[in-house]
């Protein structure tokens, strides 16, 4: 067993305004995996500042929730300060201004979805969260080099200020490949045939995500009798969701598609199992840990050229690439998998599962703690 008492220099107070609850129990997980992750590996959480759970859409409920949450932060910040020597906020946007004047050393954790400026209130916000990211006591944590990329070409600041943790990495004892006679009996359960080639899509039915790519791919491949004996499944919900059924059923594509609500890490492992190939169209990732999940499984991704899957998809090597929007190269690479050899897509798929395991939870957790723990020593 791993001995981590030396872990125990850090005291960490982690900010977020997404946090699960019981009734949003996917709603901000990989925050709550984050902090799990660390203190299993000794790291100390004095203090905890969370939104639970998602809010309406309704004015006062989000106004009464950030009310809070700032009170919360103010208090921190002026009458528990010696109970930390670590401020790591995740989703800094809506905090930064919180904290231009404090001393004690932070990290931003940036997602994604912070340099969304869609009206004057983020305009603002975004301001100071620039003020706050040139600061000396202030390190920034991106999900991937493209993403730091894209971040630094607004922000124009120093390198060394960055940290590239990839979203806490995945867990290899929660996604891993199964065997084959625990698979058809998965299959069985959620009505997924046994026979029958399985295209997956697992993600929010949401714009960024391009469901319509991926369905109007299928749609190719049915006009042109491409592909045969084969079914999709599609793991999750969002807004899209009416549209791309209404879709599918003015194109006569329904028979070809089943649909399934969110689920959790173990039983997605199940879904990712279940299929061939993972179709990934998104149209920008800051990372997209899903496409690595699927690869941990040994499944072949088929990714749009979105920024972050680029970081770990080597093209023909251990997945596949295509234009965003392009539903006619994806139609393409589907058909391009199912013509290879057994020994060729036994290569990809242990090509893939390699360069998931690089972004192993351990592993990348615990360069996190090395990097801020040689900040800490550094300035000590």
């Amino acid at each position: 067993m791993n001995n981590y008492s030396n872990n125990n220099g850090l005291r960490i107070w982690v900010i977020s305004n997404m946090y699960p609850s019981d009734f949003n129990p996917r709603y901000g997980v990989f925050v709550k995996n984050f902090v799990l992750s660390l203190e299993k590996l000794g790291i100390k959480f004095p203090l905890k500042t969370y939104i639970y759970g998602q809010k309406s859409n309704r004015f006062l409920t989000k106004v009464k929730a950030y009310f809070t949450f700032f009170l919360k932060i103010l208090t921190g910040l002026a009458l528990k300060k010696d109970t930390y020597n670590i401020i790591y906020i995740h989703f800094p946007l809506h905090v930064a201004f919180l904290f231009l004047f404090s001393k004690k050393k932070i990290v931003l954790n940036f997602h994604g979805s912070e340099l969304k400026q869609s009206n004057r209130y983020t305009k603002i916000l975004f301001f100071f969260l620039k003020k706050l990211c040139k600061k000396k006591n202030v390190r920034i944590v991106v999900p991937s080099p493209f993403y730091k990329q894209k971040l630094n070409s607004i922000l124009s600041i120093d390198d060394n200020k960055f940290i590239i943790y990839p979203s806490g990495g995945i867990e290899l004892n929660v996604f891993k490949p199964l065997i084959k006679n625990e698979i058809n009996r998965i299959k069985v359960l959620n009505s997924i045939s046994v026979e029958k080639k399985i295209i997956g899509f697992i993600s929010s039915l949401i714009e960024n995500k391009d469901p319509f790519t991926f369905v109007k791919s299928i749609e190719e491949l049915v006009s042109k009798k491409s592909l045969q004996n084969f079914e999709c499944i599609i793991v999750g919900d969002g807004k899209l969701k009416n549209d791309l059924i209404e879709y599918m059923y003015s194109r006569n594509l329904t028979k070809y598609f089943k649909f399934y609500p969110v689920q959790n890490q173990t039983e997605l492992n199940k879904f990712f199992n279940s299929i061939d190939l993972f179709v990934f169209p998104s149209r920008e990732e800051s990372l997209g840990l899903v496409g690595l999940e699927a690869m941990a499984v040994g499944k072949i991704v088929i990714s749009a050229k979105n920024g972050g899957a680029e970081t770990y998809i080597n093209n023909r090597k251990n997945g596949y690439l295509f234009q965003p929007n392009d539903y006619e190269e994806l139609a393409n690479l589907i058909c391009n998998y199912y013509e290879l050899t057994e020994n060729e897509k036994h290569l990809l798929s242990e090509n893939a599962m390699k360069k998931a395991q690089e972004y192993e939870s351990e592993r990348v957790n615990l360069n996190l703690i090395k990097e801020m723990k040689g900040w800490i020593l550094k300035d000590s």
